[in-house]
């Protein structure tokens, strides 16, 4: 079925990296190694490249490298009786712009992230850090 698919978005968009690499890692998960690396031959022999990733962890890192002026932290678990950071880095919003990041045309300017409750202070900040250094 995903090779049926692959084949149907590689007719409207030839060039789509994700296609060659999604295929080639079922490949892999389905152990069919040769031919994992068949796709990557296909994409280098159609000269398309894969645009590298960026994880949210390496945004985060970018981002308090650029500034000390990050929120250290806004969410408290009372249950737990302390703040915690980590929490933070899953929220929906940040999981938001990191999906726009990645799948927006390049060059696009603006994304708008949508939220029916309050943003907590420490996603805003970064929201206001990542675009600045993207």
């Amino acid at each position: 079925m995903a090779e049926m698919a692959a084949s149907k978005i590689l007719e409207h968009d030839p060039g789509d990296a994700s296609v060659y690499v999604t295929l080639s890692n079922m490949y892999v998960e389905a152990g069919k190694v040769g031919d994992a690396l068949e796709q990557r031959e296909l994409m280098k022999s159609k000269s398309v490249q894969k645009e590298p990733g960026w994880r949210l962890e390496n945004l985060m890192q970018k981002i308090q490298n650029d500034s000390n002026n990050l929120a250290k932290t806004s969410v408290l678990y009372p249950e737990l009786g302390k703040v915690t950071k980590d929490k933070c880095l899953f929220h929906s919003e940040r999981l938001a712009v990191c999906f726009g990041l990645l799948n927006l045309p390049k060059g696009t300017t603006t994304m708008r992230v949508f939220k029916n409750i309050r943003i907590c202070l420490d996603c805003h900040t970064t929201m206001k850090h990542i675009s600045k250094i993207s």
